[in-house]
């Protein structure tokens, strides 16, 4: 729940089930009727309020069945993926698959047996750390208020023992933090790690405006015919959901679900070839990454801690 991520509204449109009647609408449209029995089945359909919320290791190995190994896995998106139990698990089945794995972690949820047991892939795409930062609200490591009153500290033991042990796991990895300017590190992380931090790797990575869906820019569309590389970088919900991108924080583009339908089928759609191909979609018209953005539109998007004015206003 870090203040510059719209986890409010991917919560919100995830229990509403707002992406199915979105998924729906679009496929009724775009003329792919006959695929709407596949890619929606009866149970997927119904307006659950108690949708799955954890992904199992059986769906997800379901959901990586017909995935090809060319294509890579991050374990990262819109939450903290070692929150799930099965995380690690998840992990080796997609090595084990063939797929190269990213890994993008606040460390939350991550135990030192974890570490011990990812030690042994000795290779990464990446390994990205995302520590607490020194001027924005986050809940990476935190101690509970009764804990801070007692303790006088902010970051948690328990969370720097964590630490400790991902500096001198056996794997490359890197740090970053989402902070402004001439900022960096929370303080108590700096005083703890921050030289060891620092030799190993560790940049300020500021924020983006996740779409337009960060605050005040909510639902402003910049600009026309808009699309990018993320359009093929989809993301999995725990119920076997793909949704179009990491940005995709108010779940607008749903594109099918993988326990129903094959991931190949997924880009044969008209939806897909005649629509997010062509720049058709409102979420890619007001992001930052495409081709149609200017470079002072991108620099604006991608440097929102500089126009704190703007995106703390609540739209």
């Amino acid at each position: 729940m870090c203040e510059y991520c719209p986890q409010t509204k991917l919560i919100k449109n995830f229990v509403g089930n707002e992406h199915t009647k979105r998924l729906t609408n679009r496929y009724k449209k775009s003329g792919d009727v006959e695929s709407l029995d596949t890619l929606l089945v009866q149970e997927y359909v119904k307006k659950d309020k108690n949708r799955t919320t954890m992904m199992s290791l059986d769906t997800f190995k379901k959901c990586l069945s017909t995935i090809p190994p060319q294509v890579d896995i991050h374990f990262t998106g819109y939450t903290e993926a070692f929150e799930n139990p099965n995380c690690t698990d998840m992990i080796f089945h997609a090595h084990e698959k063939g797929h190269e794995v990213l890994i993008n972690t606040t460390l939350v949820g991550m135990t030192k047996n974890d570490i011990d047991r990812l030690e042994s892939i000795t290779s990464f795409k990446e390994f990205n750390v995302h520590l607490t930062s020194a001027t924005y609200f986050e809940n990476i490591g935190k101690n509970s208020a009764s804990e801070k009153i007692k303790t006088g500290k902010e970051i948690s033991k328990d969370y720097l023992d964590v630490l400790d042990y991902i500096i001198d796991a056996k794997f490359p990895k890197h740090f970053h933090t989402h902070s402004a300017d001439g900022y960096g590190l929370h303080p108590e992380i700096e005083e703890y790690a921050g030289v060891r931090i620092n030799e190993i790797g560790y940049k300020n990575r500021g924020l983006n405006s996740r779409a337009g869906n960060l605050g005040k820019l909510t639902g402003e569309k910049l600009w026309e015919d808009n699309w990018c590389h993320r359009i093929i970088h989809n993301v999995l919900l725990p119920d076997g959901t793909l949704q179009l991108c990491c940005q995709d924080y108010g779940l607008e583009e749903p594109l099918g679900n993988l326990l129903h339908i094959d991931y190949p089928d997924i880009f044969e759609t008209e939806n897909f070839k005649k629509r997010i191909m062509t720049g058709k979609t409102e979420i890619c018209n007001r992001c930052d990454d495409g081709i149609a953005v200017s470079n002072e539109g991108r620099d604006k998007l991608r440097s929102m801690q500089k126009y704190e004015s703007e995106w703390r206003v609540k739209s």
